[in-house]
């Protein structure tokens, strides 16, 4: 279950990106413990107490949104321990907790001021889902309170304002909610009194300049005596207008900052260029650099002087890749601070004549008014993309990130600043699509590869939906032994009118939607299932490998998911491996450094995929729970031949060895291939040499071979097979 921001907003007190703060009462060591831990996988921030006492002092201390009151606690200290609670809480919801289940328990407890109960031990979901509504529960009393405090104010307002000022005039709250607009900015925005239900106002605005205003708001009520102007581009699904210049002056209530006065100019006024403006247009607040609608006015510029001269120049449009999953495990600000170090980072590496400009969120757009060749553009995309790949620091916590590059150049990709824009775009979503090379140049192509890949969303939502997929298996041989040790699962789409569709095209669909999350799932319970039944047909010892996506990892659900599905098809833990990529676990390694800490505690083993091609840091290595390495395909397929690739695959073999590290190469394809990773004394292995991936029945009927006919029988050199 995650929680929403709007929410956590209104719930703070203090800080508005701050996530709810729970407060756990109980004597039982372990039971805080397990309660904290489970509260801190759904975003929340606990505090523990082990006595009453203690907690009523934190309670003076900090502002709490919810506590958590061991029931039996609170009547063996002392009988006036709720009255302490209820008035150090103040509109701070109590849940009471205790392992006497009877009604009377239940009564006593609300009685004293408990909002709800629940018995122990704790069912998970359903404590979750008490949390939640215990915390909605508290917003919704905090809207009643500011409702009441704006009815007192209602009267300073209407000496304020005048229903028929021909301004664009309205009223925020502190948390940016509209209070009150007169009837033209009602009109302007679309809206009647009726709709006015403290909408924040950032809805308005296009989600590009959300985070700005939000920032803005902050700096305002820290020095509300310096008036702010600004410039706001509206949402264009919730109003017709396209934006306001905006002036923010402090309005107070008895003497405290408690409102944002606000007077709007329409930009789009039929008598405004006869105007003078009184509105600065800013950069980007946050980094400083200009905005989208000044970069469109620099690139008309280049067009109209590339016409006289005849000069081509180029386009580049990055954008940071999952930056919302970052932006949500950081929290704002530190998402925010990312932003900028990445803005400087790009800076520094740019030819003085470039113009660089921040487009909104996570883009960024380049013009590079004499730089159109195609290497030294291509030079350029790899300077960048590594420039950002080395770790950011920020809050003494090292950031892992990627970003995806479009590039166009004009004229060939586009002759107006508006097809060229689209068409860097259009090149950028398919750079993110690729594993590792994440630049791309405009091609005519892309458009219909695009509308392909659009069709293909639809198609798997269905697909989802009706089951279409199969599941295929690889196996995983032990070479010492000869045996087939496991399977890796991998999955294929039966397509009903098209041939059967493979990973690498549907998978990164999948990803970018969110489906690979419903489709992850199903996958893990038919390989669970298909598991079962070799396990009854005797080869008990075969382990299964599951592929994971950091979208899985990140559900709220994630490690009671994994569990539960194990149990449900009555298998041992020790039996599932579970793969992640680099790139996915460096995404919030803290967080799934914990979730897998768990899921490997229990048992189940964990494989970093495709190592080598991401971070390899080594740092990190030593602080994830996995058992076992495995050699991506890239560094396999010329280990015969020498070289780098066989420079590195020693070093990892080495390092592995090292960590007592299981090891398992892909992609191995040859015997030669095969010879070199047996002297490295690296025993685990998968590839076409030995099985392409089949469906279930053909894995069935090669286990049963393997059990009287050894696999490295058949892999020994003719002269040893003589022997």
């Amino acid at each position: 279950m995650s929680f929403n921001k709007e929410i956590l907003a209104e719930l703070s007190t203090s800080d508005p990106l701050q996530a709810p703060s729970i407060l756990l009462v109980d004597n039982d060591p372990h039971q805080l413990y397990t309660l904290k831990s489970l509260l801190m996988l759904q975003g929340y921030t606990a505090h523990t107490a082990t006595d009453c006492c203690s907690g009523a002092q934190m309670l003076k201390q900090h502002k709490y949104n919810l506590i958590i009151l061991d029931l039996n606690q609170a009547e063996q200290e002392h009988e006036n321990i709720w009255e302490d609670y209820r008035t150090c809480s103040k509109n701070c919801p109590i849940l009471v907790s205790s392992r006497i289940t009877s009604i009377e328990s239940a009564i006593f407890a609300l009685r004293r001021g408990a909002y709800d109960f629940i018995s122990k031990p704790y069912e998970p979901e359903l404590l979750i889902k008490r949390v939640a509504n215990a915390l909605n529960y508290q917003r919704i009393r905090t809207q009643v309170n500011l409702a009441n405090q704006q009815a007192i104010q209602s009267r300073t307002w209407l000496k304020l304002f005048v229903e028929d000022s021909p301004d664009l005039l309205f009223t925020l709250d502190m948390a940016g909610a509209l209070r009150f607009l007169n009837a033209k900015m009602l009109d302007y925005l679309g809206l009647s009194n009726q709709d006015l239900t403290s909408l924040p106002f950032r809805d308005f605005l296009a989600e590009t300049d959300r985070s700005k205003f939000d920032k803005i708001l902050v700096e305002f009520f820290n020095n509300p005596e310096e008036p702010i102007n600004l410039k706001v581009n509206l949402n264009q699904e919730v109003t017709r207008s396209t934006s306001l210049f905006i002036k923010l002056l402090a309005l107070d209530g008895k003497g405290e900052k408690s409102e944002i006065y606000c007077i709007a100019q329409n930009i789009e006024a039929p008598d405004q260029s006869k105007q003078r403006p009184y509105f600065k247009l800013p950069h980007s607040f946050l980094t400083d650099l200009p905005r989208r609608s000044e970069f469109e006015e620099e690139l008309s510029r280049q067009i109209r002087l590339s016409n006289h001269s005849g000069r081509s120049f180029a386009v580049l449009i990055l954008d940071i890749d999952q930056f919302q999953i970052l932006n949500d495990t950081l929290g704002e600000s530190n998402g925010e601070k990312l932003l900028i170090e990445i803005a400087t980072r790009i800076k520094k590496c740019l030819p003085r004549d470039s113009f660089l400009a921040h487009m909104g969120s996570d883009q960024f757009a380049i013009l590079l008014s004499n730089t159109e060749n195609e290497e030294e553009l291509t030079s350029l995309a790899g300077t960048l993309l590594n420039l950002v790949k080395i770790p950011f620091l920020i809050e003494e916590q090292e950031i892992f990130c990627r970003i995806s590059l479009g590039i166009t150049r004009w004229p060939k990709d586009g002759e107006t600043h508006d097809l060229l824009i689209k068409n860097t775009i259009l090149a950028m979503r398919l750079a993110k699509e690729k594993n590792s090379v994440k630049y791309q140049f405009y091609t005519p192509s892309i458009q219909n590869y695009l509308t392909d890949r659009l069709t293909l969303e639809n198609n798997l939502r269905k697909a989802i939906e009706r089951q279409e997929f199969i599941l295929y298996f690889q196996p995983q041989v032990d070479i010492s032994s000869g045996s087939i040790t496991g399977v890796e699962t991998l999955v294929r789409w039966q397509h009903p009118e098209r041939q059967m569709i493979y990973p690498h095209q549907f998978i990164p669909v999948a990803e970018e939607t969110g489906l690979i999350v419903p489709l992850g799932k199903w996958i893990l319970n038919e390989a669970c299932k298909q598991l079962r039944i070799w396990h009854d047909l005797g080869f008990n010892e075969l382990t299964l490998a599951v592929n994971l996506s950091a979208q899985q990892i990140e559900q709220p659900d994630f490690v009671e998911m994994i569990m539960k599905t194990i149990d449900n098809n009555n298998l041992s833990y020790h039996h599932l491996e579970l793969e992640i990529t680099e790139t996915d676990i460096m995404i919030d390694i803290e967080n799934n450094i914990q979730k897998l800490k768990l899921l490997n505690g229990s048992g189940i083993k964990i494989s970093l995929d495709d190592f080598g091609i991401g971070y390899s840091s080594l740092n990190y290595l030593r602080k994830l729970p996995i058992n076992t390495l495995k050699i991506d395909k890239t560094f396999v397929d010329d280990i015969d031949r020498g070289g780098e690739h066989a420079s590195i695959v020693t070093a990892v073999i080495g390092m592995a060895h090292g960590l007592n590290l299981n090891l398992i190469a892909e992609g191995v394809e040859s015997q030669n291939q095969l010879n070199f990773l047996r002297t490295l004394r690296c025993d685990g292995m998968q590839g076409y040499l030995f099985s392409r991936p089949i469906p279930a029945a053909e894995i069935t009927e090669l286990l049963n071979w393997s059990r009287t006919c050894p696999l490295h029988f058949l892999l020994q050199d003719p002269f040893e097979a003589q022997l």
